[in-house]
C-alpha cells in the first residue's frame, strides 16, 4: 500500500514540475532591441528580396506602437511570395499577448508562423508549400528569433 502512495506522490511531483516548465518556458525571445532596419537587413542578407513595404506607424496588432508589412520573394516577378508582418511593442507582455492571439486566432487558416525578436513580433505567412516562408523561418531563427 505504501508503494502505491509513494508512486502516486512521485507522479504528482513529476506532473507539477512538467506543468511549471510548460507554463514558464513559452519559447519567446527576450525583450529589447531590434529595429525594422535590422529585420530588413536580415531578409536581404538571407538572399531574399523585399518586393513591397507598407508602413503602419500606428501599429497593426493590438498594442503595437508601429508595424510594417513586407512582401518577400527570391524573385519579385515570380509570384512565389511570403508576407511578413513586423509589429513593434513597448512591452514584453503586449508583444507576447499579440503573438498568442495570432497563434490562436489566425493559425492554421492562414498557414502562418509567428516569432518574437527583441521588441518585435514577426508573423510570416503564405502558401503551405512556400519555400520563401520556410527560408524566412530559417533566417529569423539564425538572428535569434524564437
Amino acid at each position: 500500500m505504501r508503494a502505491v502512495v509513494y508512486a502516486a506522490l512521485a507522479a504528482l511531483v513529476l506532473l507539477t514540475g512538467l506543468a511549471l516548465i510548460l507554463t514558464f518556458s513559452n519559447g519567446r525571445a527576450s525583450f529589447g532591441g531590434g529595429s525594422f532596419a535590422e529585420i530588413e537587413h536580415s531578409i536581404r542578407a538571407g538572399g531574399l528580396r523585399i518586393c513591397s513595404t507598407v508602413d503602419r506607424p500606428d501599429g497593426q496588432a493590438n498594442q503595437a506602437v508601429a508595424s510594417r508589412q513586407y512582401d518577400v520573394a527570391v524573385d519579385c516577378g515570380s509570384g512565389d511570395t511570403a508576407r511578413v508582418v513586423a509589429d513593434e511593442f513597448g512591452s514584453q507582455a503586449a508583444r507576447d499577448a499579440a503573438v498568442r492571439n495570432a497563434e490562436v486566432q489566425v493559425r492554421p487558416a492562414a498557414n502562418g508562423v509567428s516569432f518574437t525578436h527583441g521588441r518585435f513580433s514577426l508573423f510570416v505567412f503564405g502558401p503551405s508549400d512556400d519555400a520563401v516562408q520556410d527560408r524566412l523561418g530559417s533566417i529569423f531563427r539564425r538572428t535569434g528569433a524564437e
